[in-house]
This record gives structure tokens, sequence and C-alpha cells, in this order.
């Protein structure tokens, strides 16, 4: 894994970053956000998902962005 990168796994991703854990795991299948596979599980770049929320809010589609509890 990157050096550069923070990398945590997709459970703790989504608490930070609103998105529904299963979500994420489509955004990785399209290669929308940068993730690696490590003994099994997913573990996902903190800034691909900051990138894409970013990009999702500027966008001005609800619709992709995170959602309130």
């Amino acid at each position: 894994m990157g050096e550069d990168q923070e990398w945590m796994t997709v459970r703790k991703a989504a608490e930070w970053s609103g998105y529904n854990a299963d979500y994420l795991r489509d955004l990785i299948s399209q290669e929308k956000i940068v993730a690696v596979k490590e003994e099994g599980r997913w573990k996902v770049s903190r800034q691909s998902v900051l990138a894409y929320k970013q990009a999702a809010e500027e966008q001005g589609d609800k619709r992709w962005g995170p959602k309130d509890n």
C-alpha cells in the first residue's frame, strides 16, 4: 500500500464519510475510489473517498452525497 495515503476499512470509511458501506463497495467495484484487498478485507484510501465526496458535493446532486443519520 502507498505510504503517502491513509488507509481504512470500509466500515471505518463508512462511519467517517457518512456513506453506506455497501455503497462504498460499489464505488470500489466501479473503480471510483482507490482500494486494496488486504487479508481478505478491502481497505480504502481516505484521500480518494474525500475526493469523491467533494466532487459529489460540487455537482450539487445530493443523491450521491453522504446520508445524514
